[in-house]
């Protein structure tokens, strides 16, 4: 974990240092006050997340959530920013062509993605959409045809998204008239004490079957016991490497994050574990928060696999670094003979900002074979 912030740290340091120097190159800056103005801004915005994180320690609550708003929407102007003028670089070998332009160029590329940075706010402060589909599950029972699941993802309940915004997704899932409720990891976004304090909101989350989830890499690194605690106080019922009856021959299987365990030479026991109550006449729907090892999934009899963490990316060109992490990125796959979905998430991590798709979740009408 060092080494990660210390690898992020690095990365945002030099990100300031070439999106400030291409700035500067920007005749309005020429002027020496308004050029020191800049890097003075460049240096407050540079440690305006570190000193969120201060702040919150120091439980200075309305300063913190100010700094945390502030540099987490830089977060996703700065990647913006880089990726605008990285592509100028590229276009003007490093300066070498078009070199009289290059500073209008400059501007324009700033312009450019400033718009896109208030495109990507505006996406990201709008309530997740409803996608549906219709499924057919193998070994369905009959007279579960019809069966109405509503997947949730990526909720990352917290500061950013609070109880006001949970309350308005419910309503919307209460609208799909659910019979059952599934959560595939990052419910809890890092704080598990911020979300302790909408407990009676999330004992709101209803269906026939009941409400199921699996953790994610942020309820591990927020407290995989607490997070648990807290959900199944909440009438959820949490499979961490283990399965359970939704409903005689559907079974639910459900893994800790296994993108947390990808180095972990016991993955597959876990994976075992999670399957061996498994019958061979149980149709299975299997929750993973990351959508990794989905063929040994498919090769222990799951024959639906539930999955988030990717964000599609969440702001646009990210997601092209994400998608060669995890080649099954958004939507729907074929693995075997088991169906994948990944969805994009209802919440959001870091910068509440999305480029181009808002946040989603799923009713799926599954169909007995």
């Amino acid at each position: 974990m060092n080494l990660f912030i210390s690898i992020a740290l690095s990365v945002w340091l030099l990100q300031h240092l070439f999106v400030f120097w291409r700035l500067s190159s920007i005749p309005w800056f020429s002027v020496a006050p308004r050029r020191r103005l800049l890097w003075l801004c460049a240096f407050l915005l540079l440690i305006s997340y570190p000193l969120s994180r201060y702040a919150y320690s120091w439980q200075w609550e309305a300063t913190a959530f100010f700094l945390e708003v502030l540099s987490t929407s830089w977060m996703g102007t700065m990647l913006l920013l880089t990726s605008a003028f990285l592509l100028l670089e590229l276009l003007s070998l490093g300066g070498w062509l078009f070199r009289a332009w290059l500073p209008k160029l400059r501007l324009g590329a700033a312009t450019l993605a400033l718009t896109m940075a208030a495109i990507a706010l505006v996406q990201g402060h709008r309530d997740p959409v409803l996608t549906q589909a219709e499924l057919s599950l193998p070994k369905l029972p009959a007279q579960l045809d019809g069966l109405r699941v509503v997947l949730v993802t990526d909720l990352h309940l917290g500061t950013r998204f609070d109880a006001a915004w949970l309350v308005r997704l419910r309503q919307q899932i209460d609208e799909t008239k659910p019979d059952l409720v599934l959560l595939s990891g990052d419910i809890i976004d890092g704080d598990v004490n911020r979300v302790a304090s909408m407990l009676p909101e999330l004992k709101t989350l209803k269906a026939r079957l009941g409400v199921w989830a699996v953790l994610g890499n942020h309820e591990n690194y927020a407290n995989a016991r607490r997070c648990t605690e807290l959900l199944e106080s909440a009438g959820i019922r949490v499979l961490r490497d283990s399965s359970d009856l939704a409903a005689p021959g559907l079974r639910l299987v459900g893994v800790d994050d296994l993108g947390l365990r990808m180095r972990d030479s016991a993955l597959l026991s876990h994976l075992d574990r999670a399957f061996s109550s498994l019958r061979q006449d149980e149709a299975c729907i299997y929750l993973s928060h990351t959508p990794v090892h989905a063929e040994a999934a498919a090769a222990r009899g799951a024959g639906l696999m539930l999955s988030g963490h990717t964000h599609a990316g969440q702001i646009w060109p990210f997601g092209y670094l994400v998608q060669s992490r995890f080649p099954l990125f958004t939507g729907f796959y074929d693995v075997a003979a088991m169906k994948v979905l990944v969805s994009r998430g209802s919440g959001g991590w870091g910068p509440r900002m999305r480029l181009w798709k808002p946040g989603q979740f799923h009713l799926l009408t599954l169909r007995a074979p």
